[in-house]
């Protein structure tokens, strides 16, 4: 969390593009590890009579939102580099 704020620091003055995609990806590693941690805790609980199969899905769905936090982080990088490139 430090971290991430110092990089927001350090792009806002400097508005550089390298400290920003690192802005980009600490807040993104650090949302994921987030998201991660509430999947697999709820991955662990017994199946109910809700969900007769578990809640072992969780995960996958957990790596897919976060390989979407991923993509849409190189839209906006790529867009942002272009922009800057004209």
């Amino acid at each position: 969390l430090i971290l991430t704020i110092t990089k927001l620091y350090a792009v806002y003055v400097t508005n550089s593009l390298g400290i920003l995609s690192s802005l980009f990806d600490s807040s993104m590693d650090m949302i994921a590890s987030i998201g991660n941690l509430i999947a697999v805790t709820i991955a662990t609980r017994p199946a109910d009579h809700k969900y007769q199969f578990g809640y072992g899905k969780l995960e996958a769905v957990a790596a897919l939102i976060q390989s979407l936090l991923i993509c849409a982080s190189l839209i906006f990088l790529m867009s942002e580099a272009t922009q800057r490139l004209f």
